[in-house]
Protein backbone atom coordinates (compact mmCIF):
# COMPACT_ATOMS: atom_id res chain seq x y z
CA UNK A 1 0.00 0.00 0.00
CA UNK A 2 1.21 3.52 -0.81
CA UNK A 3 1.19 5.02 2.71
CA UNK A 4 1.46 8.72 1.72
CA UNK A 5 -1.35 8.29 -0.80
CA UNK A 6 -3.52 6.47 1.71
CA UNK A 7 -2.85 9.14 4.35
CA UNK A 8 -3.77 11.87 1.87
CA UNK A 9 -7.02 10.08 1.03
CA UNK A 10 -7.89 9.69 4.71
CA UNK A 11 -7.14 13.35 5.45
CA UNK A 12 -9.18 14.38 2.41
CA UNK A 13 -12.12 12.25 3.54
CA UNK A 14 -11.88 13.77 7.02
CA UNK A 15 -11.88 17.30 5.61
CA UNK A 16 -14.93 16.61 3.45
CA UNK A 17 -16.82 14.98 6.31
CA UNK A 18 -16.04 17.79 8.74
CA UNK A 19 -16.99 20.47 6.22
CA UNK A 20 -20.23 18.70 5.37
CA UNK A 21 -21.17 18.24 9.01
CA UNK A 22 -20.31 21.84 9.88
CA UNK A 23 -22.63 23.11 7.16
CA UNK A 24 -25.54 20.98 8.31
CA UNK A 25 -28.23 23.33 9.56
CA UNK A 26 -30.21 22.94 12.74
CA UNK A 27 -33.48 24.32 11.40
CA UNK A 28 -35.63 21.22 11.83
CA UNK A 29 -39.20 21.41 12.92
CA UNK A 30 -39.65 21.00 16.71
CA UNK A 31 -41.11 17.50 16.32
CA UNK A 32 -37.83 16.32 14.75
CA UNK A 33 -35.82 17.39 17.82
CA UNK A 34 -38.33 15.66 20.08
CA UNK A 35 -38.11 12.37 18.15
CA UNK A 36 -34.31 12.42 17.78
CA UNK A 37 -32.46 14.33 20.56
CA UNK A 38 -29.02 15.87 20.07
CA UNK A 39 -27.64 13.92 23.03
CA UNK A 40 -26.84 10.33 22.05
CA UNK A 41 -27.66 8.92 25.49
CA UNK A 42 -31.22 10.27 25.21
CA UNK A 43 -31.90 8.74 21.78
CA UNK A 44 -33.83 5.51 21.24
CA UNK A 45 -31.82 2.49 20.07
CA UNK A 46 -33.79 2.30 16.81
CA UNK A 47 -34.57 5.12 14.39
CA UNK A 48 -37.98 6.77 14.67
CA UNK A 49 -40.50 5.71 12.05
CA UNK A 50 -39.98 7.55 8.76
CA UNK A 51 -36.37 8.51 9.53
CA UNK A 52 -33.50 7.63 7.16
CA UNK A 53 -29.86 7.37 8.26
CA UNK A 54 -26.90 7.48 5.88
CA UNK A 55 -23.34 6.93 7.11
CA UNK A 56 -20.16 7.42 5.09
CA UNK A 57 -17.05 5.85 6.61
CA UNK A 58 -13.28 5.96 6.11
CA UNK A 59 -11.32 3.30 7.96
CA UNK A 60 -7.77 2.11 8.29
CA UNK A 61 -6.38 -1.25 9.48
CA UNK A 62 -2.75 -1.66 10.55
CA UNK A 63 -1.45 -5.11 11.59
CA UNK A 64 0.66 -5.28 14.75
CA UNK A 65 3.46 -6.54 12.51
CA UNK A 66 3.68 -7.49 8.81
CA UNK A 67 4.88 -11.05 9.51
CA UNK A 68 2.28 -13.18 11.28
CA UNK A 69 1.58 -16.76 12.29
CA UNK A 70 -1.83 -18.46 11.90
CA UNK A 71 -2.39 -20.72 14.96
CA UNK A 72 -5.14 -22.62 13.12
CA UNK A 73 -3.13 -23.69 10.06
CA UNK A 74 0.34 -23.38 11.54
CA UNK A 75 1.49 -21.30 8.56
CA UNK A 76 3.41 -18.02 8.51
CA UNK A 77 2.06 -15.19 6.35
CA UNK A 78 2.40 -11.47 5.67
CA UNK A 79 -0.34 -8.85 6.01
CA UNK A 80 -0.19 -5.17 5.03
CA UNK A 81 -2.13 -2.03 6.09
CA UNK A 82 -5.22 -1.01 4.15
CA UNK A 83 -7.63 1.89 3.84
CA UNK A 84 -11.32 1.47 3.05
CA UNK A 85 -14.30 3.69 2.31
CA UNK A 86 -17.75 2.37 3.13
CA UNK A 87 -21.41 3.26 3.39
CA UNK A 88 -24.33 2.21 5.59
CA UNK A 89 -28.04 2.95 5.19
CA UNK A 90 -30.75 2.41 7.82
CA UNK A 91 -34.47 3.22 7.86
CA UNK A 92 -37.01 3.38 10.65
CA UNK A 93 -40.10 1.50 9.46
CA UNK A 94 -41.90 2.25 12.73
CA UNK A 95 -40.73 3.85 15.97
CA UNK A 96 -39.44 0.42 17.05
CA UNK A 97 -38.65 -1.47 13.83
CA UNK A 98 -35.51 -0.69 11.80
CA UNK A 99 -33.85 -2.12 8.66
CA UNK A 100 -30.25 -1.56 7.65
CA UNK A 101 -27.56 -2.54 5.15
CA UNK A 102 -23.83 -1.75 5.28
CA UNK A 103 -20.73 -2.28 3.15
CA UNK A 104 -17.54 -1.22 5.00
CA UNK A 105 -15.26 -1.81 1.98
CA UNK A 106 -17.12 -0.25 -0.91
CA UNK A 107 -13.73 1.11 -1.97
CA UNK A 108 -10.50 -0.47 -0.75
CA UNK A 109 -6.89 0.72 -1.04
CA UNK A 110 -4.16 -1.76 -0.20
CA UNK A 111 -2.18 -4.77 -1.37
CA UNK A 112 -4.61 -6.95 -3.36
CA UNK A 113 -2.75 -10.11 -2.26
CA UNK A 114 -2.19 -9.69 1.48
CA UNK A 115 -4.37 -7.04 3.16
CA UNK A 116 -7.98 -6.19 3.95
CA UNK A 117 -8.37 -5.65 0.19
CA UNK A 118 -7.34 -9.17 -0.83
CA UNK A 119 -9.90 -11.60 -2.32
CA UNK A 120 -10.54 -13.25 1.05
CA UNK A 121 -11.46 -10.01 2.84
CA UNK A 122 -12.64 -7.67 0.06
CA UNK A 123 -16.38 -7.88 0.84
CA UNK A 124 -16.26 -9.17 4.40
CA UNK A 125 -18.51 -7.19 6.71
CA UNK A 126 -21.24 -6.66 4.11
CA UNK A 127 -24.34 -6.83 6.31
CA UNK A 128 -28.15 -6.73 6.18
CA UNK A 129 -30.03 -6.61 9.48
CA UNK A 130 -33.37 -5.91 11.15
CA UNK A 131 -33.77 -4.55 14.67
CA UNK A 132 -36.73 -4.24 17.02
CA UNK A 133 -36.86 -2.07 20.15
CA UNK A 134 -38.74 -4.32 22.57
CA UNK A 135 -38.13 -2.18 25.68
CA UNK A 136 -38.20 1.60 25.96
CA UNK A 137 -38.24 3.29 29.36
CA UNK A 138 -36.66 6.45 30.72
CA UNK A 139 -33.73 4.61 32.29
CA UNK A 140 -33.49 1.38 30.29
CA UNK A 141 -33.92 0.32 26.67
CA UNK A 142 -33.71 -3.03 24.92
CA UNK A 143 -33.30 -4.02 21.27
CA UNK A 144 -33.24 -7.39 19.51
CA UNK A 145 -31.41 -7.60 16.19
CA UNK A 146 -30.89 -10.33 13.59
CA UNK A 147 -29.11 -10.34 10.26
CA UNK A 148 -26.77 -11.94 7.78
CA UNK A 149 -23.14 -10.96 7.20
CA UNK A 150 -20.46 -11.88 4.67
CA UNK A 151 -17.65 -13.28 6.81
CA UNK A 152 -15.40 -14.28 3.91
CA UNK A 153 -15.31 -13.20 0.26
CA UNK A 154 -13.32 -16.07 -1.24
CA UNK A 155 -14.28 -18.79 -0.71
CA UNK A 156 -17.63 -17.12 -0.10
CA UNK A 157 -18.99 -17.58 3.40
CA UNK A 158 -22.21 -16.17 4.82
CA UNK A 159 -23.16 -16.17 8.51
CA UNK A 160 -26.28 -15.36 10.46
CA UNK A 161 -26.06 -13.39 13.66
CA UNK A 162 -28.41 -12.34 16.44
CA UNK A 163 -28.00 -9.85 19.26
CA UNK A 164 -29.81 -8.60 22.36
CA UNK A 165 -28.66 -5.15 23.52
CA UNK A 166 -29.55 -3.13 26.61
CA UNK A 167 -28.90 0.54 27.25
CA UNK A 168 -29.05 1.71 30.89
CA UNK A 169 -29.47 5.48 30.87
CA UNK A 170 -28.84 8.37 33.21
CA UNK A 171 -30.64 10.98 31.04
CA UNK A 172 -28.40 13.72 29.69
CA UNK A 173 -25.28 12.32 31.39
CA UNK A 174 -24.27 8.77 30.42
CA UNK A 175 -25.39 5.29 29.54
CA UNK A 176 -24.06 1.82 30.22
CA UNK A 177 -24.25 -0.53 27.24
CA UNK A 178 -24.46 -4.31 27.56
CA UNK A 179 -25.15 -6.70 24.71
CA UNK A 180 -24.65 -10.35 23.83
CA UNK A 181 -24.53 -11.71 20.28
CA UNK A 182 -23.99 -15.01 18.50
CA UNK A 183 -22.79 -15.67 14.95
CA UNK A 184 -22.70 -18.94 13.01
CA UNK A 185 -21.68 -19.76 9.42
CA UNK A 186 -24.39 -20.80 6.98
CA UNK A 187 -23.21 -23.90 5.07
CA UNK A 188 -19.47 -23.11 5.54
CA UNK A 189 -17.09 -24.18 2.75
CA UNK A 190 -14.65 -27.08 3.39
CA UNK A 191 -11.79 -24.57 3.61
CA UNK A 192 -13.27 -23.09 6.82
CA UNK A 193 -11.16 -24.66 9.54
CA UNK A 194 -13.14 -23.01 12.37
CA UNK A 195 -16.85 -23.37 11.44
CA UNK A 196 -17.91 -22.66 15.03
CA UNK A 197 -20.62 -20.58 16.61
CA UNK A 198 -19.01 -17.41 17.98
CA UNK A 199 -20.32 -15.44 20.95
CA UNK A 200 -19.50 -11.82 21.78
CA UNK A 201 -20.26 -9.66 24.80
CA UNK A 202 -20.11 -5.87 24.35
CA UNK A 203 -19.82 -3.84 27.56
CA UNK A 204 -19.23 -0.12 27.48
CA UNK A 205 -19.85 3.32 28.87
CA UNK A 206 -20.98 6.31 26.78
CA UNK A 207 -20.34 9.66 28.50
CA UNK A 208 -22.33 12.69 27.35
CA UNK A 209 -19.73 15.42 27.97
CA UNK A 210 -21.99 18.13 26.54
CA UNK A 211 -25.31 17.93 24.70
CA UNK A 212 -23.38 17.56 21.43
CA UNK A 213 -20.13 15.82 22.49
CA UNK A 214 -20.00 12.12 23.37
CA UNK A 215 -17.02 10.06 24.51
CA UNK A 216 -17.14 6.27 24.73
CA UNK A 217 -15.14 3.17 25.65
CA UNK A 218 -16.20 -0.44 24.96
CA UNK A 219 -14.64 -3.85 25.56
CA UNK A 220 -15.79 -6.92 23.63
CA UNK A 221 -14.66 -10.37 24.78
CA UNK A 222 -15.43 -12.98 22.10
CA UNK A 223 -14.83 -16.67 21.45
CA UNK A 224 -16.49 -19.87 20.25
CA UNK A 225 -18.31 -21.18 23.37
CA UNK A 226 -17.25 -24.74 22.54
CA UNK A 227 -13.57 -23.73 22.72
CA UNK A 228 -13.40 -21.41 25.73
CA UNK A 229 -10.65 -23.58 27.18
CA UNK A 230 -8.44 -22.46 24.28
CA UNK A 231 -8.70 -18.81 25.26
CA UNK A 232 -10.76 -15.66 24.69
CA UNK A 233 -10.06 -12.72 22.37
CA UNK A 234 -10.67 -9.18 23.62
CA UNK A 235 -11.49 -6.24 21.35
CA UNK A 236 -11.09 -2.76 22.82
CA UNK A 237 -12.36 0.42 21.13
CA UNK A 238 -13.03 3.99 22.12
CA UNK A 239 -13.55 7.39 20.64
CA UNK A 240 -15.70 10.49 20.45
CA UNK A 241 -18.68 11.76 18.47
CA UNK A 242 -19.84 15.32 17.86
CA UNK A 243 -23.43 16.06 16.83
CA UNK A 244 -23.59 19.17 14.66
CA UNK A 245 -27.38 19.17 14.46
CA UNK A 246 -30.37 16.88 14.25
CA UNK A 247 -29.16 16.18 10.71
CA UNK A 248 -25.46 15.32 11.07
CA UNK A 249 -22.87 13.80 13.37
CA UNK A 250 -19.15 13.06 13.08
CA UNK A 251 -17.53 10.16 14.93
CA UNK A 252 -13.92 9.02 15.31
CA UNK A 253 -13.05 5.70 16.93
CA UNK A 254 -10.00 3.48 17.25
CA UNK A 255 -9.12 0.18 18.83
CA UNK A 256 -7.61 -3.27 18.60
CA UNK A 257 -9.30 -6.47 17.47
CA UNK A 258 -7.46 -8.42 20.15
CA UNK A 259 -5.26 -7.09 22.97
CA UNK A 260 -4.64 -10.53 24.47
CA UNK A 261 -2.47 -13.44 23.37
CA UNK A 262 -3.92 -14.94 20.20
CA UNK A 263 -6.09 -18.00 21.04
CA UNK A 264 -5.48 -21.22 19.13
CA UNK A 265 -8.84 -20.92 17.35
CA UNK A 266 -8.30 -17.34 16.14
CA UNK A 267 -7.02 -16.97 12.57
CA UNK A 268 -7.81 -13.22 12.44
CA UNK A 269 -4.90 -10.84 11.92
CA UNK A 270 -3.76 -9.07 15.13
CA UNK A 271 -4.20 -5.41 14.16
CA UNK A 272 -5.28 -1.92 15.18
CA UNK A 273 -8.03 0.00 13.44
CA UNK A 274 -9.40 3.53 13.11
CA UNK A 275 -12.78 4.58 11.75
CA UNK A 276 -14.05 8.02 10.79
CA UNK A 277 -17.81 8.27 10.18
CA UNK A 278 -20.15 11.01 9.06
CA UNK A 279 -23.73 10.17 9.88
CA UNK A 280 -26.61 12.08 8.32
CA UNK A 281 -30.33 11.82 9.16
CA UNK A 282 -33.42 12.78 7.17
CA UNK A 283 -36.90 12.72 8.65
CA UNK A 284 -39.22 11.80 5.80
CA UNK A 285 -42.23 12.80 7.90
CA UNK A 286 -40.95 16.36 8.33
CA UNK A 287 -43.18 18.90 6.60
CA UNK A 288 -41.51 21.48 4.35
CA UNK A 289 -41.36 25.01 5.68
CA UNK A 290 -44.65 26.83 5.25
CA UNK A 291 -46.77 23.67 5.23
CA UNK A 292 -49.14 23.62 8.18
CA UNK A 293 -50.63 20.54 9.75
CA UNK A 294 -54.33 20.08 8.92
Amino acid sequence: MNVPRAAAILVGCAAVLVATGARAGDDEAPEVAARWPLAYVDRPQTLPGGMLQLAATAGGDVPNQPNNFDPVTGHAYQFQPSLSVGVAVSAGLTDRLQLGVAHPRLLCFGDSRESGCDPTNRNSGLTAAIGYGFLRRLHVQGEARAGVVVTRSSPFELSWDAEAAFKFVAPGRLDLWLSASVRRPIDPPPQDLVPDTFATVDAGVDLQVTERLLMFLHVDPWAPPARLSDGVALEVRGGAAYTFSHRAELELSAGSYNVLSNPRWNSNVPEWFTLLSLVSWADLRERPAGIMAP
